[in-house]
């Protein structure tokens, strides 16, 4: 349940403490999807795809940038009583994390993510339960919350006679 680990935090952890830093990815549904190896690990990197795993970078011609795919015969088959939700991440046998990656020499870079999540100090938090939650307490009319990991923002039209708008750093 990690964030994602910033290439200057990576470094200096590395350096403050004298060790090498060997980041990696993976989820809940189908963990590890990517490692770093001893010795051959990379600053901001999450290493290479693991074996036994069928892994791409999906949604561009040249699989160097897009959404990061995962397909095995043996873990993840689907959310138990949630047909909807499986449908939207299965396609093909393939796994859509909701990430975006680049591959760089072999390794997987993180790049962002496409799902309308994004985790704060390690916990996942939903924009859209984010929006509904500021709607509800009446005062806006419309919003769009964004945001990137430990930081959420939203953009805000207050409920009045005109288009008042505001943005707020939520967290």
């Amino acid at each position: 349940g990690g964030s994602y680990l910033s290439d200057s935090n990576h470094r200096y952890i590395s350096e403050r403490f004298g060790v090498e830093v060997l980041n990696g990815y993976g989820l809940t549904e189908i963990a590890p999807v990517t490692a770093n190896s001893r010795n051959f690990g990379k600053i901001g990197s999450l290493g290479e795809f693991c074996k036994g795993l069928e892994c791409r970078i999906a949604g561009s011609a040249d699989s160097q940038n897009g959404e990061i795919e995962v397909r095995t015969s043996d873990s993840f088959l689907g959310y138990i009583g949630m047909p909807d939700e499986s449908a939207d991440v299965i396609h093909d046998g393939w796994f859509k994390t909701g990430d975006l990656g680049r591959l760089v020499d072999g390794k997987v870079l993180f790049v962002g993510e496409l799902k309308r999540t994004r985790k704060v100090n390690g916990q996942i938090v939903d924009l859209k339960e984010v929006e509904k939650a500021i709607l509800n307490t009446g005062k806006v009319r419309r919003t769009t919350v964004s945001g990137e990991t430990n930081h959420i923002h939203a953009d805000l039209v207050l409920v009045g006679n005109g288009e008042n708008r505001e943005e707020k750093d939520i967290l």
